[in-house]
């Protein structure tokens, strides 16, 4: 298997500090698939500030007309982690373009939005595991809520998993681990 290779957006907390990171996991079919459907023109959408009021598809859609002059149906939007992330996908590269140009630039529902270019180790960085922890995977796809997936996390780390905490819901998994 091809360790370490595809970037998921799943935090890595610690609990009594304010060092975030994000993690690699072992690729798997699909996440192979994942890869393929973003493969075309695409930008992941990033509402910056602190605002209440949410981003919506709709809001998003508006402000990106206005501003770009992309038409809606040049651009389909799926949210990829409420309220903040927003995958959109363009007919065409150079509509892409225009709407990555303005990043930071765009206002929508108050919100200041950053547009990058989808890659797969999107926010990737390399990290390792100093001290025994409770972290917190959040996001994770489904295919990713196994021992196996979160064992090899933390063996990239550098650590070892203690305990699986039983979850309180399916957006987030905790463990206890260490190096």
């Amino acid at each position: 298997m091809d360790r370490g290779v595809a970037c998921l957006r799943g935090h890595i907390r610690m609990r009594f500090g304010v060092r975030a990171s994000r993690v690699l996991l072992a690729r798997t079919p699909s996440m192979d698939a994942v890869e393929a459907h973003y493969r075309g023109p695409v930008l992941q959408a990033t509402a910056v500030g602190d605002e209440e009021e949410a981003v919506t598809p709709a809001a998003l859609l508006a402000a990106i007309e206005e501003r770009c002059g992309v038409l809606p149906a040049e651009v389909s939007i799926e949210v990829a982690c409420p309220p903040h992330d927003m995958w959109l996908l363009f007919s065409t590269k150079e509509k892409c373009t225009m709407v990555l140009q303005p990043s930071m630039k765009l206002k929508c529902c108050r919100w200041w939005i950053q547009f990058e270019r989808w890659v797969r180790e999107i926010r990737g960085t390399p990290g390792a595991l100093e001290y025994k922890s409770k972290l917190s995977f959040e996001g994770l796809p489904d295919q990713a809520w196994s021992r196996h997936s979160v064992e090899g996390v933390l063996e990239d780390l550098g650590g070892e998993m203690i305990e699986i905490i039983p979850p309180k819901n399916r957006r987030e998994l905790e463990v206890m681990a260490a190096p």
